[in-house]
């Protein structure tokens, strides 16, 4: 197209040149670098293009004019050629794309949605083995249970090109799963299959689909690949039911269902001690009990969760998860973050694939204060699925620990416009809003958080110092008195009471509460280098030990 329909300000002759920058015949292009830079100096003195034109003398100021319309018009040159260029290369595939959505429970009491979502999960863990393919996570895919969306929407929101959905049938010892791939674009079915088999099978169903799906993304499979994907994590059908138990349990993100899940792990090793799954499920509850939920005490919580995580690794080292794990409890429990790297590394390594194992990593690297490693790390997990509640909230909180405040905050309410209750992203949203003194906007977001967790410490400790700093001591004291109260009944991570004293400008009170949770292993200790809120303590010699004594200095 002529581009000055694009800009009527484009004189013809320049016109004419971005035409021929942009042949697609390479002999009717610019040969020279020299005939291009040649044109555009006759375009500014107003000649036709090719003119030769005989050099002259020219004055000091006439010189200095004339570079200074050239070097504008050198620079528009640059730009055409890296187009021109960028156009020619070839262009890279894109990568083969699949979702897998959750699986309909067919069966006559409709009670087996835990064994349908735990094979679901169990497919995408699988395909997430395979270099090279973009695979939605379980937490992604779990949105679209029971929608009504047709499958080119959920692609188009996925940004895959291949979904696949399927149904389960079971009965006693019998299963019936029929499963199809479909092409988003077009909506055709690319294969189907219906599986009848004894439940013993299921293992070699999981194989054969996500074999099947690997064929499809036109993804040969190496040796070592197929072995993983055929591989057969208990002989025992009982104690792979209660795993799925634990882990439907685990998904609900409450004590409870916390607690049931440890349950149903316990008794799934009790009926095969050699289940590595089972460990590696049991190691999570324990890691959540220990930090995200706070029932146990990190010293309580750190010997267990490390001997079931060790337990699998010592039955398959080749379990991506069991390695991220690991690499949670040495990051968040045991401080030491080269063992932490090492493990997040050799997750992504076994699972090069899950959007979850590259977000986990960002993680560490934000601990340590990599904030820009942490950043594309987690971009890189939302390169991969671009719906990942935590990925999109995590890369807010590295922009909001590199004090990109704007960016945090843009970056916050896209999560919570993907789900409005989720309330890490409350917090993060709270946090970078006082940063800004936005005061009315951090109270609102944090109130509403605290409503949603039922008044859980870390947001009630959260709201208290934001009460702090907009002046509202009382209210911020009372939330101090509250939490200082519940401390004497149960475990209460000492950062939180720290960081009101901080917005009440006590410092050397926050500082006796920082050390207090450095000798209970507090697990957010863990932010003193990054956290934007700890940056009036820096210059105390109280706090630069802290740093010392973490490692982190």
């Amino acid at each position: 197209p002529d581009p000055r329909k694009l800009n009527p300000d484009i004189s013809e002759n320049l016109s004419r040149l971005i035409l021929v920058c942009m042949e697609k015949d390479r002999e009717r292009r610019y040969q020279k670098a020299g005939e291009l830079l040649a044109d555009l100096k006759n375009i500014e003195e107003g000649f036709p293009l090719g003119t030769k034109i005989k050099p002259r003398r020219e004055t000091f100021a006439t010189a200095l004019i004339r570079k200074k319309l050239f070097i504008p018009a050198l620079i528009v040159a640059l730009a055409i050629i890296a187009l021109v260029i960028w156009r020619l290369l070839p262009k890279a595939p894109r990568r083969p794309s699949i979702a897998v959505l959750p699986f309909v429970d067919l069966s006559p009491q409709k009670d087996q949605e835990y064994f349908c979502d735990g094979l679901t999960g169990e497919i995408i863990a699988k395909l997430s083995t395979l270099k090279g393919i973009k695979v939605i996570s379980r937490t992604s895919t779990m949105r679209y249970k029971e929608t009504d969306k047709d499958i080119k929407r959920i692609g188009q929101e996925l940004d895959v090109a291949k979904v696949l959905e399927g149904t389960i049938l079971k009965e006693a010892d019998n299963i019936r799963v029929i499963v199809s791939l479909v092409d988003v674009e077009d909506r055709s079915q690319i294969w189907a299959e219906t599986y009848d088999q004894k439940l013993d099978q299921v293992f070699a169903i999981q194989s054969q689909v996500s074999e099947n799906i690997a064929q499809a993304l036109e993804r040969e499979l190496s040796n070592e690949e197929i072995e993983r994907l055929q591989r057969r994590p208990t002989e025992n059908m009982e104690a792979y039911n209660l795993c799925l138990l634990g882990q439907y349990y685990w998904k609900k993100w409450t004590v409870e269902g916390a607690e049931k899940a440890r349950d149903y792990y316990q008794e799934s090793i009790r009926k095969d001690p050699e289940y590595a799954d089972a460990y590696v499920g049991l190691a999570r509850i324990y890691y959540q009990l220990g930090s995200e939920m706070g029932a146990l005490s990190p010293k309580e919580a750190s010997p267990l969760a490390k001997k079931a995580v060790e337990r699998a690794l010592e039955i398959d080292e080749t379990l991506g998860e069991a390695h991220t794990t690991l690499g949670f409890i040495e990051l968040y429990f045991n401080w030491d973050w080269q063992r932490a790297e090492v493990e997040f590394k050799r997750g992504i390594e076994l699972s090069p694939s899950s959007a979850v194992a590259h977000d986990d990593y960002s993680l560490l690297l934000a601990v340590v204060g990599r904030l820009g490693e942490a950043i594309v790390e987690a971009k890189r997990s939302l390169e991969l699925d671009p719906l990942l509640i935590i990925a999109n909230s995590d890369l807010g909180a590295w922009y909001h620990a590199s004090r990109q405040y704007d960016k945090s905050i843009q970056q916050l309410k896209k999560t919570t416009e993907l789900d409005p209750n989720f309330l890490f992203a409350l917090w993060n949203l709270g946090t970078t809003y006082l940063m800004k003194e936005m005061f009315q906007e951090a109270m609102a977001t944090q109130e509403k958080a605290v409503v949603l967790s039922e008044g859980a410490p870390i947001y009630k400790s959260n709201l208290g110092m934001i009460y702090a700093k907009a002046g509202k001591k009382k209210e911020a004291q009372e939330i101090l008195d509250e939490l200082k109260q519940i401390s004497k009944r149960r475990y209460v991570p000492a950062t939180l009471i720290a960081d009101i004293y901080i917005g009440l400008g006590k410092n050397d009170l926050a500082l006796e509460w920082l050390e207090k949770a450095y000798e209970q292993r507090d697990i957010y200790l863990i932010w003193l280098k990054v956290k934007p809120r700890y940056d009036s303590l820096r210059a105390n010699p109280r706090f630069k030990t802290l740093l010392k004594k973490m490692d982190l200095h």
